[in-house]
């Protein structure tokens, strides 16, 4: 834990999408020029690639915690190569929340400083919560688990997003959907 990712598997997804956006266009050239069937196949493609690019990369780390079920639950999401992983245990045995710094070391760059949100048990395991680049983020993420173990709540939910991923498969859809929108229009055609 605390290692970054190699930026290969990025280079390699980066570079994967845009021989696929290649390929694609070369079958969209290939349609009349000029047409609507090139403007709606070339729009269709952007929200497709905005969806997967979602669905790939955009799901959130999951901490839930349910006092009526007694239950800790952390999903940690499919993204890109790492496999998905999902850990339970009973609430009772939560002890506590703390907050690590530790060292992101990374192959392909300089090495940063991170903070480990971890959820400690009574049997001297602690469960990895999330990794935060800012020590007031991972205190007031902490700080929000600590008050549910301290107060009678019955649940806890928190989620921690990949904003960027979401941002990005956001504009794809967007700018494909605008896309359709001009062609349904006539746009191009009624200049």
């Amino acid at each position: 834990m605390g290692k970054n990712s190699s930026q290969r598997k990025w280079a390699f997804a980066l570079f994967g999408t845009i021989a696929l956006v290649y390929l694609v266009n070369l079958g969209i050239g290939s349609l009349p020029e000029g047409s609507r069937w090139q403007y709606a196949a070339g729009s269709s493609f952007l929200i497709v690639i905005g969806a997967v690019w979602a669905w790939v990369a955009g799901s959130p780390v999951t901490l839930r915690l349910d006092r009526a079920r007694n239950t800790c639950r952390l999903e940690n999401p499919r993204h890109f190569f790492a496999a998905r992983a999902v850990e339970s245990f009973p609430l009772e045995r939560v002890r506590g929340v703390r907050v690590y710094e530790i060292a992101l070391i990374s192959i392909d760059g300089a090495n940063g400083t991170g903070y480990e949100v971890r959820l400690e048990t009574e049997n001297g395991r602690a469960a990895s919560f999330s990794v935060e680049k800012s020590r007031r983020v991972a205190d007031r993420v902490a700080r929000r688990i600590r008050d549910f173990l301290k107060s009678g709540s019955e649940r806890l939910t928190m989620r921690r997003f990949p904003w960027i991923m979401l941002a990005v498969s956001g504009g794809l859809v967007l700018c494909g959907a605008l896309l359709i929108l001009s062609a349904a229009v006539g746009w191009p055609w009624s200049l």
